[in-house]
């Protein structure tokens, strides 16, 4: 049994309760919210942005010592703290297990996966991906972050960045319909994170970018170097130049040259890309209760 003994960001977790069925369904679990169920749970899970888990009070007193306490958390440090969640020395040996993106993690949960093999129906070397688009660069964003929102401002005056949401000047919905126009229209997609911290690369890199069709621009705190965070020759990374100028005089010519461009796509005849949801953190968690040791 895993218990949800906190909420997600303050609302119902989005997964619903009961029996979890994993992978060749010899996985199973079962997860409740239901604190009846408490001194019978395996796993007891905390959101770590939950403002609750600041804290200690709100712990259970008593506790088996076979049970299992996991924080489980899919925010950067920051973020969690600017929404309330304070970790301090109190909360020191309180979790038995970390649920996080972080690759020391217990259970190590991510956005998207890399899986390395031969796909090369995902990948034709006579296709040119950049017709059709006559868009240069879109950026989406509902938070505008300072650094993050200044430095896209700084890129826009060098070369045309179109910015969505509620950091710049065009509406777009954020749905089906939304990243389809970008994929269709765009060359480059600003997948820049809202923190740079160490592991952290969300679905602004896998979902809106690589999975579109878009190159993305990258600026986070990951290792994209390492082919179980990006595909090889799939990015561009804004950190390796001096300035906006410099980066906006790089995208221009990757733009301009067909061979260059289409170079980015290389990799997927080697790699594909899965998302992973809140169905497969869990299916993770359930896994590694299984395990003998």
């Amino acid at each position: 049994v895993i218990l949800l003994w906190t909420s997600w960001f303050g609302e119902s977790w989005p997964y619903e309760e009961g029996r979890l069925v994993c992978g060749n369904k010899q996985l199973q679990c079962d997860i409740t919210r239901d604190q009846f169920y408490y001194d019978h749970s395996k796993a007891v899970v905390f959101h770590g942005a939950d403002s609750a888990c600041s804290d200690p009070a709100f712990f259970p007193e008593e506790r088996s010592t076979n049970q299992i306490w996991v924080y489980h958390n899919m925010e950067n440090p920051i973020i969690s703290l600017n929404m309330g969640v304070q970790l301090t020395e109190q909360h020191n040996g309180i979790f038995n297990w970390t649920m996080t993106y972080s690759r020391d993690a217990d259970v190590i949960i991510r956005y998207g996966a890399i899986l390395h093999g031969q796909h090369r129906n995902g990948y034709d070397p006579y296709h040119n991906y950049g017709e059709g688009k006559t868009r240069l660069v879109a950026w989406a964003s509902s938070k505008c972050y300072e650094g993050r929102t200044q430095f896209v401002y700084n890129l826009s005056q060098h070369i045309e960045v179109d910015m969505f949401g509620d950091c710049g000047t065009s509406y777009c919905p954020r749905d089906e319909e939304c990243w389809s126009y970008m994929a269709k229209h765009y060359k480059f997609y600003l997948s820049f994170e809202n923190k740079i911290c160490k592991d952290y690369v969300t679905e602004k890199f896998y979902h809106n970018a690589l999975l579109r069709g878009l190159v993305p621009i990258v600026i986070g705190g990951a290792n994209y170097q390492d082919h179980h965070v990006a595909p090889p020759g799939s990015y561009i990374d804004a950190l390796q130049f001096n300035n906006a100028a410099e980066l906006a005089n790089y995208i221009l010519k990757v733009s301009k040259d067909d061979q260059l461009y289409n170079s980015f796509f290389r990799w997927r005849s080697n790699y594909t890309i899965v998302e992973y949801d809140t169905l497969d953190y869990f299916c993770a968690l359930c896994q590694r209760l299984h395990q003998k040791n």
